[in-house]
C-alpha cells in the first residue's frame, strides 16, 4: 500500500491507500466519494493530520473506476489547502479536512501524480492517458493526450512539461497553452 507525508504551511498530513477491511476502523470519519457508484471502488485513501491524534478524525476518500497508488507525487500544498489525486480525479480539500473545495476528473484512466506550477498558479496532473492543467480553483485549462500511456513522472522545465509514453515517445507540452510543441518518437532519455 502507498504512503506519503505532505507539509502544508502549518499543517502536515499523511495520505495512504487502505483496504476494504481497514475501512471498517474509520467508519465514523467523514468521507467523500468520487465517480459513478455503478462502477467498482478502485481506490480508498485515508488522510489524516500529523502528528496523529486519537481524538481527531481524518478523511476517507473512495474513487470508482481506475485505481491509483499513493506515491511521492500524489499530493501537494496549494496555497493553504491540500490537493491530491485519487483514481481518475484531482481533489482539493481545506487544511482542516472538513471541506472539499473542488474535485475534477482529469483522466479516464488513473492519475499518477500532480505538480504545482508556481509561475502559472496552477497544477499539472499526470494521468495515464492525459496531462491536464488545472487552475487553483479546479477548472480544466487544457488537456494533452498522447499516443500511448504516459509512464514516467513529467519533468517541468521552464515553460514546458516533458513526458514520455510507453513507446518512449517524448512530448514537450507548452504550459501556457497545452500545445504539444515537439513529439520525438523513440528518442529515449
Amino acid at each position: 500500500m502507498g504512503y506519503v507525508e505532505v507539509a502544508c504551511y502549518q499543517s502536515s498530513f499523511a495520505i495512504m491507500n487502505i483496504s476494504f477491511s481497514d475501512l471498517q476502523h474509520h467508519i465514523s470519519w467523514p468521507s467523500i466519494s468520487l465517480g459513478t457508484s455503478g462502477r467498482n471502488v478502485s481506490t480508498i485513501l485515508r488522510i489524516e493530520h500529523l502528528p496523529a491524534d486519537q481524538n481527531q478524525r481524518g478523511l476517507i476518500v473512495t474513487a470508482y473506476g481506475a485505481p491509483s497508488l499513493v506515491n511521492k507525487h500524489s499530493a501537494a500544498c496549494l496555497r493553504n489547502t491540500l490537493a491530491f489525486v485519487a483514481g481518475s480525479y484531482a481533489v482539493c480539500v481545506s487544511s482542516s479536512l472538513e471541506a472539499v473545495l473542488w474535485w475534477q476528473q482529469c483522466d479516464v484512466g488513473s492519475c499518477f501524480g500532480l505538480y504545482v506550477v508556481e509561475q502559472g498558479n496552477a497544477l499539472i496532473v499526470h494521468g495515464e492517458l492525459a496531462i491536464t492543467k488545472l487552475s487553483n480553483e479546479g477548472k480544466i485549462l487544457w488537456q494533452a493526450e498522447g499516443r500511448d500511456i504516459f509512464i514516467n513522472p513529467p519533468q517541468i522545465e521552464g515553460d514546458e512539461v516533458k513526458v514520455w509514453d510507453t513507446n518512449d515517445t517524448e512530448y514537450c507540452i507548452q504550459i501556457d497553452t497545452g500545445i504539444i510543441r515537439t513529439m520525438s518518437p523513440g528518442m529515449g532519455r
